[in-house]
């Protein structure tokens, strides 16, 4: 019996987030705890103050602010993730 397992998607997705959590704790501009968002079809990791600006005052915004894309092994694990 193999007691050594292979990492399935979701190991590796919750991984992935586990580790933007522990790089990305605060944004860096502004010290606001960072957050994770689901944008279209992909997982970010953002500053919190970004998540009430819409439009064009969050285009205006995200610059200045940190904000980073999760890559995940499978595009279908971002409902789960999220």
């Amino acid at each position: 019996m193999n007691l050594l397992t292979m990492p399935t998607n979701e190991d590796l997705a919750r991984e992935r987030i586990e580790m933007a959590w522990r790089e990305y704790d605060l944004c860096h501009a502004c010290g606001q705890p960072m957050t994770i968002e689901v944008v279209g079809s992909s997982l970010w990791i953002e500053c919190a103050s970004l998540r009430s600006l819409q439009g064009l005052r969050r285009r205006l915004s995200t610059p200045f602010h940190d904000r980073h894309q999760i890559e995940l092994p499978d595009d279908e694990m971002i409902p789960a993730a999220a």
